[in-house]
């Protein structure tokens, strides 16, 4: 009969201060781990500065992870294959001693903390595992029942629910891995080198083209046309399409007009327009802010909506497109508009403008991007 394993792992994953300096986000390894199990993950906050000294490039949370998995220790250690090998410690559980023996548990430091019970632990670790088609009586279990570990037949199907530290789904995922991640800093060195070998070829045609040398010059020429794919290739390597930024903006509208109980379309043209890794990073926060003002300000609530014969669900469309050398980025909704008024009197309530100051529309419309800046009576989330 062929068996197949089951396998625990107790993983302690403390990213370095400079993981982010790295280019390197250290949430991405829950997704990672949701792709070849079921875990979960408790962080620790006991590293993290006092609020005034705290420095914003600087990582300072770390996790205590229990992992249950149809995978070997290898395909675990895959998972950080961009970390040092001092930022994780990965350990297979004995389940013998895991529900039989307490001073087994008593080193982990989610014990030793006492933010968890060991009964709490091994009812967890034990939903996990039959999630994965086994079945556990701790009551009764023997310890020389509960080998290190446990087979099944292959025949049996197992599926093995996505979860991750927010929610779990019972659907598996199929589709193959079709990209790999690598740091922003061997992108730079590799298109550092790049132009380098683009300018050394530069001077060895013109060097060629001195000395009148007929092949050296048409052997310099094919160099030139595979240096500069070359350099292409490199350039493109830095660009991700926008739409990796849309998954998040598609369950904060879906929550926060669950949360302001209004009805809010989210629409997307162009997600397939690609710019560099690190400017897609920097836009994702303020994007994320347009959206949730013109959520919070623009689009009015249904029974306004309604009064004013407008459709009861507000759109809100991102629109991104190429025009020359550049990428524009549009955020358009249907709602009320913006209050120029409104603008105007906060900015001379907040001393940024004088009572008798002259604007144009355009000028009033700058003062929303002001450090600060709001027209809300009430501070919300």
């Amino acid at each position: 009969m062929i068996i197949t394993k089951i396998t625990a792992y107790i993983i302690l994953y403390n990213p370095k201060e400079d993981v982010l300096v790295r280019g390197i986000k250290p949430f991405t390894i829950f997704e990672e781990l949701q792709e070849i199990g079921l875990f979960k993950a408790f962080p620790f906050t006991d590293k993290m500065p006092d609020i005034e000294t705290i420095d914003l490039d600087k990582f300072f949370l770390y996790w205590e992870i229990f992992f249950v998995g149809q995978t070997s220790e290898d395909d675990v250690k895959d998972v950080f294959m961009f970390y040092y090998e001092d930022e994780y410690l990965i350990e297979k559980i004995s389940f013998a001693d895991f529900f039989t023996e307490d001073k087994a548990l008593t080193k982990y430091k989610i014990i030793e903390h006492q933010k968890i019970s060991i009964e709490k632990l091994r009812s967890q670790t034990t939903e996990m595992i039959e999630k994965l088609g086994i079945n556990i009586n701790i009551a009764t279990a023997e310890k020389t029942a509960l080998p290190n570990i446990i087979e099944i037949p292959a025949t049996k199907k197992v599926e093995i629910p996505i979860q991750t530290i927010i929610k779990e789904s019972t659907e598996t995922s199929s589709k193959p891995i079709e990209s790999i991640k690598v740091s922003s800093a061997k992108l730079d060195e590799l298109i550092n080198l790049v132009s380098e070998l683009v300018t050394l070829n530069s001077g060895m045609e013109i060097l060629a083209k001195e000395i009148k040398h007929e092949r050296l010059l048409r052997d310099i020429k094919e160099v030139t046309k595979l240096s500069k794919r070359f350099r292409d290739n490199a350039l493109e390597l830095r660009l991700v399409p926008i739409e990796t930024m849309m998954i998040k903006f598609k369950r904060m509208i879906r929550d926060l007009s669950i949360k302001l109980n209004k009805s809010v379309e989210f629409i997307i043209e162009g997600s397939k327009t690609e710019l560099d890794k690190n400017i897609i990073d920097k836009l994702e926060a303020p994007l994320m802010h347009i959206i949730r003002n013109a959520i919070d300000h623009a689009i009015e609530p249904q029974e306004e909506r309604i009064a004013l014969n407008k459709p009861e669900t507000g759109v809100i469309r991102l629109i991104a497109f190429y025009s020359g050398a550049n990428v524009f980025i549009q955020i358009q909704d249907d709602g009320r508009g913006i209050d120029t008024e409104m603008i105007r009197q906060k900015a001379i309530e907040k001393n940024i403008i004088a009572h008798n100051q002259v604007l144009t529309e355009k000028e009033i419309y700058e003062i929303i991007f002001l450090p600060g800046f709001s027209t809300s009576k009430n501070l919300t989330e």
